[in-house]
């Protein structure tokens, strides 16, 4: 895939990065008060 070499997909990885963290911060709230 070279895909990968192109700058949409460099700012589309760091993007994803960025939603990542507070997604993994609202699934983890969403488990703690589930308990």
């Amino acid at each position: 895939m070279s895909a990968h070499r192109t700058p949409f997909a460099r700012s589309a990885r760091l993007h994803a990065r960025r939603i990542a963290l507070p997604m993994f911060l609202l699934s983890l709230i969403l488990s703690l008060t589930q308990v």
